[in-house]
């Protein structure tokens, strides 16, 4: 540990990840209006995450956004879902629950044509928060 660092409140403390690993199917979106609503414990920052489809989807056109009622699309515009890949999530660190951003968030699936209940993805994000530490070091 650098001993010029000691002045830094809390910089020996090591934060666990919250993981949030779900599977999502198109019949999860039909039932919900094509729209899931979900939450990150309030003052979180999203870090890193993957939308992997299992299955593809089968609307003519089949996506989706990840984001906040603000800004339904802040982490994931327009993600493939006629393909089975991932798409990796853009986290922008934001602290959700406080000052102007919600910690709600907001799965919204954009299909046309006439989908079915055809298609899965898993979704996989990994969250902090600032104070909550599990451990420290040095």
């Amino acid at each position: 540990m650098n001993p010029n660092l000691k002045h830094v409140p809390n910089i020996d403390g090591r934060q666990h990840p919250e993981v949030l690993l779900v599977e999502i199917t198109a019949a999860n979106f039909a039932a919900n209006n094509a729209v899931i609503t979900f939450e990150a414990q309030p003052g979180s920052i999203l870090t890193s995450g993957t939308l992997r489809v299992t299955e593809a989807f089968d609307g003519t056109a089949d996506t989706l956004d990840l984001g906040t009622p603000d800004d339904t699309d802040r982490y994931a515009a327009d993600a493939n879902l006629k393909t089975v890949a991932n798409t990796t999530i853009a986290p922008d660190f934001a602290i959700l629950g406080g000052g102007s951003i919600s910690n709600k968030l907001v799965l919204t699936r954009t299909s046309t044509g006439t989908p079915t209940d055809v298609g899965k993805l898993v979704l996989l994000l990994q969250f902090v928060k600032f104070g909550k530490s599990y451990h420290t070091q040095g």
